[in-house]
């Protein structure tokens, strides 16, 4: 029998003005994988499944299309990344993939704007762990 875990996808945001949300996204949904920009009319038609618990239940071998959205809630265009997540617990790191969006880019939401991210999350058969906690810092990115 295959053993499902429960994901908890954390978002810390407390220094931007900003609001993040996630969607399960259906199959067949017309996003490539990591397809970024600003939210349109077909992204919000996408928006239906929305993950209010920042949980998302998977099994072995299962994968999941997730679709981040961030509000700007500011009167400012805002740039900002995303530190790498933090696993706990850490042995399972190597478990699972998720193709996030920690991978040291700096992303843009114009002001007052809505920007998204498809997002995929995939659990192996190694994965045993009841529950994982992935944990992601958002900060401004600041021009030097």
């Amino acid at each position: 029998m295959a053993a499902s875990t429960v994901f908890s996808l954390e978002w810390d945001y407390s220094n931007l003005p900003v609001h993040v949300h996630m969607y399960l996204l259906p199959k067949g949904n017309g996003l490539r994988d990591s397809q970024t920009g600003v939210v349109t009319e077909q992204i919000k038609a996408l928006m239906k499944d929305e993950i209010t618990d920042s949980k998302v239940r998977m099994w072995s071998h299962q994968q999941k299309d997730i679709l981040l959205v961030i509000d700007n809630l500011a009167d400012h265009a805002l740039n900002f990344s995303v530190a790498p997540h933090h696993t706990a617990p850490v042995d399972e790191s190597m478990n699972f993939k998720f193709f996030c969006l920690c991978n040291g880019h700096v992303y843009h939401i114009p002001a007052k704007g809505r920007w998204y991210r498809q997002m995929k999350l995939k659990a192996d058969d190694t994965l045993s762990a009841k529950e994982v906690t992935l944990r992601h810092v958002i900060y401004e990115a600041k021009k030097k």
